[in-house]
């Protein structure tokens, strides 16, 4: 099998999806891409046309202003799908930037040609709408997260629920991602080893 196709069919098997045929076709319509290291995958503004899978590497999503400051919206490592999926399901511009933190090699398959596959495969339509769920809970809990707990509590929660970002994600991106600046995430880790 292909580094796409295995990308292709370890992700649909995370999601308990076991058609060949389903990988076969997604297989017919990806194409490879590689990233290097603070590269853009996918601009602010621009249309989202793609769906990836990220087959090595580590990205970020970020919103930026005008005056350069930016606020980091989540990591995503091997395995994971990546796209501006508000940006997709709309045809409109993608309202934050993903960059490869790391060398990023991903899978990309066109959102045209999956909407068409979804005729041909229900599965695939069914994993988009589990897919839509799964995102829609993990940015209400991050939501709350950032709105009711304290920094240390959000501290805490990062090395609960996504501590093997610690390895990967350098400490200034980790601080904006909990709404900190790098100071007070420095301050709480001081506090904590104790």
């Amino acid at each position: 099998m292909t580094p796409a196709g295995t990308a292709i069919h370890q992700f649909l098997a995370r999601w308990d999806i076991h058609n060949p045929a389903l990988v076969e076709a997604l297989v017919d319509c990806a194409k490879p891409a590689s990233y290097e290291k603070a590269s853009v995958i996918l601009r602010a503004g621009d249309p989202a046309t793609h769906v990836g899978i990220i087959r090595r590497g580590l990205v970020r999503y970020y919103y930026s202003s005008a005056d350069g400051k930016f606020w980091n919206k989540a990591f995503y490592t091997e395995g994971d799908l990546i796209t501006a999926a508000s940006a997709g399901l709309t045809n409109s511009p993608s309202p934050f930037t993903i960059e490869a933190l790391e060398p990023t090699d991903i899978v990309l398959m066109p959102y045209d040609r999956l909407a068409e596959l979804q005729q041909s495969f229900a599965e695939l339509g069914e994993l988009v709408a589990r897919m839509i769920t799964h995102a829609f809970i993990r940015n209400e809990r991050r939501e709350a997260m950032l709105l009711t707990k304290n920094a240390e509590q959000r501290f805490q929660r990062l090395l609960t629920e996504e501590a093997h970002l610690f390895r990967r994600v350098p400490q200034f991106h980790l601080a904006s991602y909990i709404g900190i600046d790098a100071v007070s995430l420095s301050r709480i880790k001081r506090k904590l080893e104790n």
